[in-house]
């Protein structure tokens, strides 16, 4: 049985800079597309949440790359799952622990 996904508020917040900054570099289109594959990936994870890799135990977090430059880091809960965050894979990688700590709250 499928899973409602919510998103957190930090997600949320990388999700609006990811589309804007689509939009504004890349046109309109990559943005819609980005978007479009975003929403298959999290119809899949609510599908099956557990088709990815558990990657920290406490918290129950998985991992689950959406583009080269994306991945999407969620939990699994009793009745929902929440993405927690969506990281860009340029960034200092040493940051992501502390981004789903506080996700975690």
């Amino acid at each position: 049985m499928a899973k409602p996904v919510l998103l957190t508020e930090i997600a949320e917040q990388d999700l609006e800079f990811i589309t804007d900054y689509l939009a504004e570099n890349w046109g309109i289109g990559v943005s819609e597309t980005f978007l479009i594959h975003f929403e298959k990936t999290c119809d899949n994870i609510s599908l099956n949440p557990r088709m990815y890799r558990k990657i920290y135990h406490r918290g129950n977090v998985r991992k689950c790359i959406l583009t080269k430059q994306n991945t999407i880091y969620y939990r699994e809960r009793r009745n929902k799952i929440e993405i927690l965050t969506i990281f860009d894979t340029r960034r200092n990688p040493d940051n992501i622990q502390g981004i789903i700590t506080q996700a975690l709250k």
